[in-house]
């Protein structure tokens, strides 16, 4: 699996992009090394982008997931996931309600309109959608 991002200060943002097939080991070691990323301090938002990502071949531990978030980024950050399959709405889903649970600010969702909305953030489809084409940064 490819994680596509890059962290735009200005807008508190952090925009992912996971590409191909499903990964926790590389999920995990991408967010080790984002965290020490002295930009990542100007995070409040998070757009994960799950429609290219194959979900199928994995068998994902959704509870790992989140105890690793909760470890490794306590942080309280609003955080959207943009899904298009029943598979990843299911994962999200699970994910979404166990982050919030622990108080964190998160839902899916599988339009990039509802995505922005929710984030707040004051942009038109159409740049969000440039923006995640147009990734600055790869982890593999």
């Amino acid at each position: 699996m490819k994680v596509k991002y890059q962290i735009f200060k200005t807008l508190n943002l952090e925009v992912l992009r996971f590409v191909g097939d499903w990964s926790t080991s590389v999920l995990k070691a991408f967010v080790e090394k984002l965290i020490t990323e002295q930009d990542y301090n100007f995070v409040e938002r998070i757009l994960i982008d799950f429609r290219e990502v194959n979900l199928k071949p994995a068998v994902i531990d959704v509870k790992d997931l989140i105890d690793f978030r909760k470890t490794i980024a306590p942080e309280k950050h609003k955080i959207v996931h943009l899904v298009n399959t029943p598979r990843s709405t299911a994962i999200s889903h699970l994910y979404q309600d166990g982050l919030n649970q622990a108080g964190f600010d998160c839902c899916y969702c599988s339009t990039i309109e509802h995505a922005l909305t929710f984030l707040e953030l004051d942009m038109e489809t159409i740049e969000m959608e440039d923006i995640l084409k147009s990734l600055t940064h790869q982890f593999e």
